[in-house]
């Protein structure tokens, strides 16, 4: 009876002693992944990893802030046997327990069948996933809330006293890791918007073949703003139209193309009369903007757009459009950056039509000379007079 006894005491002492050395190599290695690597979602799914395995949970998430909209982002997701319906980028409702945690900046424990516990769309994915504990512990620094770590069983196995503890250790780390990344992006964003504006310059400057210009500028605004298409359209003098001028669309289904004529929709009139960028979502869906916009959006599968008016001098010149087929928002940051190139671009435009209205003047004026001189000649009857004296010579 005593060797059972004691067996069973060696048992527990090796469980706890094996539990505590995983979760010290654990933040050792979360430790160790803030230090080697800045990339934010490839940080969070490294951790994520690490947390599945250490905690004997199903699934870990990492959500932060979505933005404008106050919701959070599943930025990192850690779910090998899960059914899909929880997914990396879906935008969480905070709402019930998993809301106070972030408001409290405490640990908080949840059950998907507690029907306050989640938004319904929400509730409904962990029901649909199996998912039956749930431990939600914000991700803290200097008192404020950058997001939550998420961790989640499908059996009934509660998160102990330990657990939180631990994971509260833990998401310290995190907390700490999402804001040098965070910065470093930031850092990282200013020097690539940067160099974008300084593109623009050199762009412009380099060639009058507008374009030529604005298809390179299309490409290196699409590539710094993580958007699937950037078109420039101009005003169509004989239709009365828009005319998309350039476009930069690699995976476009062909509808959105150059010389496509049309009217734009609300938003892009809006954009025009304000003279001031206009964001919008699901244009498909939007009964304010005209069947043709919608048409268009539907076709390309567009769920995102953002639109800045080309203005020089008071005027519009043209609509810079920037199109996502994802839900992800446009940040200040973003349109911000565009509202600065889209002077870049005004001026690229007013330079280019300048050239051209310059180009056609001259071509009119060589035009006219040679009638002008056509006309001297046959008045003056200068092919009857037969000499070579210097007087006729310089007619």
């Amino acid at each position: 009876m005593c060797d059972r006894t004691a067996y069973r005491l060696e048992a527990r002492r090796s469980l706890f002693l094996r539990t505590k050395n995983d979760r010290l190599n654990l933040l050792l290695n979360v430790t160790n992944q803030i230090t080697l690597n800045l990339e934010l979602r490839e940080l969070l799914r490294a951790i994520s990893a690490n947390i599945c395995g250490v905690m004997r949970c199903d699934m870990v998430a990492i959500t932060l802030p979505a933005g404008p909209s106050k919701g959070q982002r599943l930025l990192a997701l850690d779910f090998p046997k899960g059914k899909g319906l929880i997914r990396e980028g879906l935008l969480l409702t905070p709402a019930g327990p998993g809301g106070r945690a972030r408001e409290s900046l405490k640990p908080t424990l949840v059950s998907p069948l507690d029907p306050d516990a989640f938004s319904p769309e929400v509730r409904e994915l962990a029901i649909a996933e199996g998912l039956q504990q749930h431990c939600v512990i914000p991700l803290a620094n200097l008192g404020r809330a950058l997001g939550a770590l998420v961790i989640a069983r499908t059996t009934d196995v509660s998160f102990s006293p330990d657990d939180l503890e631990f994971l509260a250790q833990v998401s310290g780390q995190i907390a700490i890791a999402v804001e040098n990344a965070l910065a470093f992006q930031e850092v990282s964003g200013l020097r690539d918007r940067l160099q974008l504006l300084l593109n623009l310059t050199t762009q412009i400057t380099s060639s009058l073949d507008l374009r030529e210009v604005l298809r390179a500028v299309a490409a290196n605004i699409r590539e710094l703003i993580h958007a699937d298409a950037v078109t420039v359209l101009l005003p169509d003098a004989t239709s009365g139209k828009f005319k998309l001028f350039a476009v930069d669309f690699p995976h476009g289904q062909g509808v959105i193309k150059e010389e496509l004529l049309f009217t734009p929709g609300a938003a892009g009139r809006k954009a025009v009369d304000t003279m001031k960028p206009v964001v919008g979502y699901a244009p498909e869906l939007d009964e304010r903007e005209s069947s043709e916009v919608r048409d268009i959006a539907a076709a390309e599968g567009m769920k995102a757009s953002c639109l800045i008016p080309l203005v020089s001098r008071g005027r519009v010149l043209g609509i810079l459009s920037i199109l996502r087929t994802t839900e992800t928002q446009f940040t200040p940051e973003d349109v911000d950056l565009l509202t600065q190139a889209s002077g870049q671009i005004a001026i690229a435009v007013e330079n280019a039509l300048a050239y051209g209205q310059i180009s056609e003047l001259k071509d009119k004026l060589a035009l006219e000379k040679v009638y002008l001189e056509e006309e001297i000649r046959i008045e003056m009857n200068f092919e009857s007079i037969v000499g070579n004296s210097p007087a006729l010579n310089a007619f």
